[in-house]
């Protein structure tokens, strides 16, 4: 399963991607200055697509985002990946870790959790049946957002989507997030909690 839990500075993106390094302070304040140095169109437009993560959609920013995506690209800044997870929209990622941390620095603090609200509510009117495989990247949305509920019904959905697929173990850390997130609703928190205990006793039966 794609576990996309992110750090605090957000949601990063798809794990096991090759990208480039951080490099350091240096490397870090040369990335600052590329994102700077951007026209304010631009500029704003690469902080909107930082709230999503490393990966972001071109329709979540602007129906007119995808031709300064283009120019972007041509500047080494972002790359549209060949597919899309999100039918109707092209997937973009940045060219790195910290030219997205970048971008996000930028972001008010007062605006981020209004912003990444936002977010997780686009990416399930638009995810559809993939919820599940992607709900924990939409529910670091929710959590970094202050939707601790909703943020834990998704985490947990993601765990079952794990289960289903046989992966016992990537479903118990999604689990445990659901109930480290606190809104976890009491019938939900059952079932959750009788799967891990479940699997703690099958772990000791071959101990």
């Amino acid at each position: 399963p794609v576990l996309l839990l992110g750090t605090a500075a957000g949601p990063l993106g798809l794990p096991g991607e090759t990208l480039e390094a951080s490099g350091g302070p240096e490397a870090a304040a040369e990335h600052c200055a590329r994102i700077e140095a951007l026209d304010r169109p631009d500029l704003e437009l690469l902080e909107a697509a930082a709230v999503y993560g490393i990966a972001f959609w071109d329709t979540a920013i602007s129906p007119r985002a995808a031709s300064r995506l283009a120019e972007l690209a041509g500047r080494g800044l972002v790359r549209k990946a060949e597919r899309s997870r999100i039918a109707g929209s092209g997937e973009w990622r940045f060219a790195s870790r910290a030219l997205r941390d970048a971008a996000y620095d930028r972001i008010l603090l007062g605006e981020r959790a209004s912003r990444h609200e936002a977010a997780g509510r686009w990416l399930l009117d638009h995810l559809g049946g993939a919820v599940g495989r992607e709900g924990a990247l939409v529910a670091r949305h929710f959590e970094l957002a202050g939707r601790q509920a909703e943020a834990a019904a998704l985490f947990a959905a993601a765990g079952d989507f794990a289960a289903e697929r046989g992966d016992p173990e990537a479903a118990a850390e999604l689990y445990r997030r659901a109930l480290g997130s606190g809104g976890l609703a009491p019938g939900l928190r059952g079932r959750v909690e009788a799967f891990l205990e479940a699997l703690r006793d099958s772990a000791s039966t071959r101990g």
